[in-house]
């Protein structure tokens, strides 16, 4: 397994989400059928922290991407948050 740090920003570049449902996928306990979980980040946070996984999580996720570039099976993907969820500069 291949562990791969990134910022939040980088991950953007990188990946290059498309499309992120709050609503349609947050209820769901296993992922639709017509999309492939290559394709699918989950953004969740713990302890006043934001993260992204790769593929479909339920415990503390907020909501999911959908991009462009799949992740791969043997990497194991670390993004930092480096501003606020909405695009402002943390505080810290």
């Amino acid at each position: 397994m291949i562990d791969i740090i990134m910022k939040w920003e980088y991950w953007e570049d990188t990946f290059k989400p498309i499309w992120f449902d709050k609503y349609t996928m947050q209820h769901e306990e296993l992922p639709p059928s017509d999309i492939d979980h290559h394709y699918v980040w989950t953004v969740c946070e713990e302890d006043n922290t934001f993260y992204i996984r790769k593929g479909f999580a339920i415990v503390n996720r907020l909501y999911y991407y959908v991009t462009e570039i799949p992740w791969q099976e043997n990497i194991e993907y670390h993004v930092s948050e480096t501003t606020t969820m909405f695009g402002e500069e943390d505080d810290d």
